[in-house]
């Protein structure tokens, strides 16, 4: 019989394959548009976040609301080692070290799917800057060690 770890570990790989599976049939059916169908998971997330973790979006200026996103996916989640934010008004780099979800993106990266889009810091941080009224387009670039999401706003 599996021990309680060995448990949630196959739980952990099944929910990986899953995701990885939904991911690539997204890709395959709306090629790089498949970014724009986890518009709904970041929104999703961001409740949860504002109702139950305390996220302020109202009146906080962007750096800030990514910064207490990143502390909530750092120290409530416990999904990423550390991050750091820098930027402008124009600009921000949300640079993540040690993302737990890695091994995941990894997987769909090896699908042929070109960005990592199912990221759940890459979709909370664009639902919490279009509820700020701050459209951005988004990218990301990835390695094992460290990952940097940059948030390019449009007036």
């Amino acid at each position: 019989m599996a021990t309680e770890e060995q448990k949630i570990e196959s739980l952990f790989r099944m929910t990986s394959l899953l995701i990885t599976g939904m991911g690539k049939a997204l890709y395959d059916l709306f090629d790089d548009s498949a970014l724009a169908a986890m518009n709904g998971v970041g929104k999703e997330l961001l409740v949860i976040m504002e109702n139950e973790m305390g996220l302020e979006i109202s009146g906080e200026n962007a750096k800030d609301v990514l910064t207490e996103v990143g502390r909530i996916f750092e120290d409530e989640f416990g999904l990423i080692e550390s991050f750091k934010l820098e930027g402008d008004d124009k600009e921000l780099h949300f640079t993540i070290k040690k993302c737990k979800m890695w091994k995941i993106s990894k997987k769909i990266l090896e699908t042929g799917v070109a960005i990592p889009f199912t990221c759940p810091i890459l979709n909370v941080g664009h639902a919490a800057m279009m509820q700020k009224g701050k459209r951005s387009s988004r990218t990301i670039d990835s390695t094992q060690k460290e990952c940097t999401i940059t948030y390019s706003f449009v007036d």
